[in-house]
C-alpha cells in the first residue's frame, strides 16, 4: 500500500510539473514540443529522474519499504502518458483560443455576430458576450495581451471550463474505454507488434529490488548507438549557440537544383528535398512489421510521381483527389479494424448486461459502460447545444472511427510523430448541400476537428493501451482500476494546465526573445473555416474544405479494401493500406526518407545476417531511438539553464531536433 501511494504521489508530481512545464517551454521560451509525440520526452526524462536518481534514494531512506518497483512504475507512466495529452498540441494550444478568437471576431463582423445570435449556443461557452460591438475584453486580452496594472479575469473562464469541460469528461470517457475494448483484442487475438510499448517495457519494465538498473542502461551496443546521434547532434547544438562558429552536421539535402527539369521538378518538395534525418523514425521501423514500413514510404514516393506526372502532362492537377484517396482509405479502414474485431466487441457487450464470472468480464464490464457513457454524454453534449440527433451520432461516430484508427496507427506502426488527417467532422459537413446542415453544427464541427483530427498526434485512446500494457504481468483487475485514476487526472491537468496557458497569455504576447508568437495564433486560426463557411453558408453558398468528390472517396477506399484483404489472403504480399491512409500528411512526407533508410538497414540486415544478427542488433536501433529523444532533451535543457542564469533570451540558440 505504502509503494502504490508512493507511485500516485511519484506520477501526480510528475504529471504537475508537466502541465506546468510543456506550455512553458514551447511558448514563452521558444523550445521544442516535449509532450507531443506517442514516445513523449518530457514522460521519458521524468522516469529516468525517479528510476536512475530519485528511487534509490527512498531506498536508502525507508530502507526499502517506499522503493518503488515494476508494478508502480508502470502505474507512474500511466498517469505521465495521459498527462501529456493536456498541455500543449493535445488540446490546449488550440482549444481555449479558438473560443477567444469566436467572440472577438463577432464583436469586429456584424454579419458573424447575427450567425452566432440566431445560433443561440448556450452563453457559458464563452469568455465574454457574442454581439456586433461588444467589448470583449478576456477574449481580445487574452490573444493579445493584459494591459498594465489589470488582473487575469478567472472568473470568466470558469463557466467555458464547465461547459466544455463537460463534452471533453466524455470524449476522454469514450477513448479511455475504446483503449481498454481494443488493447486485449489486438495483443491476444490479433497479436499486434505495439512497437512502442515493447521500448517502453524494455526502459521502465524490468526494475525490480534486485534490479534497479533497466538491462538496457548496461549494453554496451545501446550506448554505441546512442552515443553516435547524441554527438552529431553535438554539432548541431553548438552550431545554435555560437551562432554558426561552431561546424554543423547536416542530416538531410536538397536535389532541387538537380531535379530542375520537367518532368522532374513537378515532384513535390518532400520528395525533392530531406530537411532532417529522424533516427528515433529509423530505429523504430526495426521494430515495425516490414510490409507497412515499406508501405509508407512506397506509398508517398507512389504519389509523388503521380502528381508529377499530373502536374507535367495534365495540368491543372487536382491535388484534392489525393485527400479524397486518404478519406476513403482511412473510412474502409477503421470499419475492417471494427468488423475484424467484431466478436470480442460482442463479448465486451455481452458482460456490460450479464453477471460478471471473472476478472476479465468485469474489465471488459468497466470499459464498456466507459465507452457507451461517454457516447451518450457527447451525444447529449452535442444536442444540448442545437445539433440534431442524427447529427450528432453521425459526428460521434466519425470521431470514434478517427480514434480507432489512430490507436490502430500506433499499435502497428510504432510512429511516434504520426497524426490522422482524414475524416475530419469538417470534412463529413462539406459533403453535404447547404440545406442539410446548420450553423451550430459548422461551427461545432470545427471545435471537434480539433478534439479529433488536430489532437489525434498525441490522443488518448491511443495511448490507453500502452498505459494498460506498461505492466506485462498485470491482472485484468488492475487493468480495470486504471480509469478510477487516469479520468480524474485529465480532469486536474485541464484545469492545472489551462490556469498555465491563461497566466502567460494574458501577460505575453510573444515568447521571451520576440520571435515565436504565443499559442494564441496557431490556436486562433483552427476556427477561420467553420467562421468562413457560416458567412458562405449564410448566403446560401456552400464551402466544402476540399475538392469532395465521392468517385475519389470511393477509389480510395476501394484501394484500402483491395490492400487488406490482400494483406490476409497473402503473407507475402507486400503493400499495406497504412500507407493510404498517411499519405500527404505532414509526418509521412518528412519522415518517409528516415523510414526508408530504416526499412533498407533492417532487410540488409536479415539477408546478410540472419535472424541471429538481426536480434543480437536490436539494442543498437534502441540506442537511435533514444539517443535522438536524450539529445532533444538536452538541447531544450541547455537554452532553459542559460535563459534562467541571465542569458539573453534572443540570443541564445536553439536546436529543434523532433518534428514539431
Amino acid at each position: 500500500m505504502k509503494k502504490t501511494f508512493t507511485a500516485f504521489t511519484l506520477g501526480l508530481l510528475g504529471s504537475i510539473f508537466i502541465w506546468i512545464a510543456a506550455p512553458l517551454n514551447r511558448f514563452l521560451l521558444n523550445n521544442g514540443l516535449v509532450s507531443d509525440s506517442y514516445f513523449p520526452e518530457i514522460a521519458v526524462l521524468v522516469m529516468l529522474v525517479y528510476i536512475l536518481a530519485l528511487n534509490p534514494l527512498l531506498k536508502v531512506i525507508s530502507k526499502g519499504h517506499l522503493f518503488v518497483d515494476r508494478r508502480q512504475f508502470a502505474l507512474i507512466f500511466a498517469m505521465l502518458l495521459l498527462a501529456c495529452t493536456i498541455p500543449t498540441q493535445g488540446l490546449l494550444r488550440m482549444f481555449p483560443y479558438s473560443l477567444a478568437r469566436t467572440t472577438q471576431e463577432s464583436a469586429r463582423n456584424l454579419q458573424l455576430a447575427e450567425i452566432h445570435q440566431e445560433m443561440a449556443l448556450p452563453p457559458s461557452l464563452f469568455p465574454d458576450r457574442i454581439a456586433h460591438g461588444e467589448d470583449t475584453p478576456n477574449s481580445t486580452y487574452f490573444l493579445e495581451r493584459l494591459p498594465e496594472g489589470q488582473s487575469i479575469p478567472w472568473k470568466a473562464w470558469i463557466p467555458p471550463l464547465l461547459s466544455w469541460g463537460a463534452l471533453l469528461v466524455a470524449v476522454w470517457m469514450l477513448m479511455i474505454g475504446l483503449g481498454m475494448i481494443v488493447y486485449p483484442q489486438w495483443r491476444d487475438n490479433e497479436r499486434l507488434p505495439f512497437p512502442i510499448l515493447a521500448l517502453e517495457q524494455s526502459l521502465f519494465g524490468d526494475v525490480t529490488r534486485e534490479k534497479r538498473i533497466p538491462a538496457i542502461f548496461k549494453d554496451k551496443l545501446f550506448w554505441i548507438g546512442a552515443a553516435v546521434v547524441m554527438i552529431l547532434y553535438s554539432f548541431r547544438g553548438l552550431n545554435a549557440l555560437t551562432a554558426g562558429g561552431w561546424p554543423s552536421f547536416p542530416l538531410g539535402w536538397d536535389l532541387g537544383s538537380a531535379l530542375s527539369e520537367a518532368p522532374w521538378a513537378n515532384l513535390p518538395d518532400p520528395i525533392k528535398r530531406t530537411n532532417k534525418l529522424f533516427f528515433m523514425l529509423i530505429g523504430m521501423v526495426y521494430f515495425m512489421p516490414n510490409r507497412i514500413s515499406f508501405s509508407i514510404w512506397f506509398t508517398v514516393l507512389a504519389y509523388g510521381l503521380f502528381q508529377m506526372l499530373g502536374n507535367t502532362y495534365a495540368p491543372p492537377f487536382n491535388t484534392g483527389m489525393i485527400e479524397e484517396h486518404s478519406n476513403g482509405a482511412t473510412l474502409v479502414f477503421g470499419l475492417m479494424v471494427l468488423y475484424t474485431g467484431r466478436h470480442y466487441w460482442a463479448k465486451v457487450g455481452r458482460s456490460m448486461v450479464r453477471p460478471v464470472t471473472n476478472e476479465e468480464d468485469s474489465r471488459n464490464r468497466r470499459a464498456g459502460w466507459l465507452f457507451t457513457l461517454g457516447w451518450a454524454g457527447m451525444m447529449v453534449w452535442l444536442m444540448w447545444v442545437g445539433i440534431s440527433p442524427i447529427w450528432a451520432f453521425a459526428l460521434v461516430f466519425l470521431g470514434f472511427l478517427t480514434c480507432l484508427v489512430i490507436s490502430r496507427i500506433v499499435a502497428e506502426t510504432g510512429l511516434p510523430f504520426v497524426r490522422v488527417a482524414a475524416l475530419s467532422p469538417r470534412w463529413l459537413v462539406g459533403l453535404f448541400p447547404a440545406g442539410w446542415i446548420t450553423a451550430p453544427l459548422i461551427y461545432i464541427a470545427g471545435f471537434l476537428h480539433i478534439i479529433f483530427i488536430t489532437a489525434s498526434r498525441i490522443s488518448p485512446a491511443a495511448l490507453m493501451p500502452h498505459a494498460m500494457g506498461m505492466d506485462a504481468e498485470a491482472t485484468p483487475a488492475q487493468q480495470r482500476r486504471l480509469p478510477t485514476l487516469l479520468l480524474p487526472l485529465m480532469v486536474l491537468g485541464l484545469v492545472v494546465a489551462g490556469a498555465v496557458h491563461l497566466r502567460f497569455s494574458y501577460h505575453n504576447y510573444a515568447s521571451m526573445d520576440g520571435e515565436f508568437i504565443t499559442a494564441n495564433h496557431m490556436g486562433a486560426r483552427q476556427m477561420n473555416w467553420a467562421q468562413n463557411f457560416l458567412l458562405t453558408w449564410s448566403r446560401g453558398g456552400h464551402n466544402a474544405i476540399s475538392a469532395s468528390n465521392a468517385g475519389h472517396v470511393a477509389f480510395g477506399g476501394a484501394m484500402a479494401l483491395g490492400l487488406a484483404v490482400a494483406c490476409l489472403t497473402s503473407p507475402a504480399w507486400p503493400l499495406h493500406p497504412i500507407g493510404l491512409l498517411m499519405v500527404g500528411s505532414f509526418y509521412a512526407n518528412v519522415g518517409w526518407t528516415s523510414i526508408f533508410i530504416g526499412w533498407a538497414l533492417k532487410m540488409a540486415i536479415l539477408r546478410y545476417g540472419g535472424a541471429g544478427t538481426y536480434k543480437k542488433l536490436r539494442n543498437l536501433f534502441i540506442g537511435l531511438i533514444l539517443g535522438e529523444l536524450f539529445a532533444a532533451m538536452i538541447w531544450i535543457i541547455i537554452p532553459v539553464f542559460l535563459i534562467l542564469t541571465g542569458a539573453d533570451p534572443s540570443q541564445v540558440g536553439r536546436t529543434m531536433i523532433l518534428p514539431n
